[in-house]
């Protein structure tokens, strides 16, 4: 499913640590998608995010902002 279609793309989660996170979501069933990113936004900071699905296959994407 693509993250731009009508209805529920995907949910955003802030996390404190994205690495640790994603690893804890695989090893409860569900999986990476793409790679993880470090942008820097500007006026906002720097934000590091990956998208994954969960066991239920929906689509997340877990953030942290430094």
């Amino acid at each position: 499913m693509a993250t731009n279609t009508k209805g529920l793309g995907h949910l955003a989660f802030r996390v404190d640590d994205v690495q640790d996170v994603l690893e804890r979501l695989i090893v409860n069933g569900g999986n990476q998608l793409g790679d993880l990113v470090q942008a820097e936004i500007y006026g906002a900071g720097t934000i590091e995010f990956i998208y994954a699905r969960d066991p239920d296959g929906n689509i997340i994407e877990l953030q942290k902002w430094k």
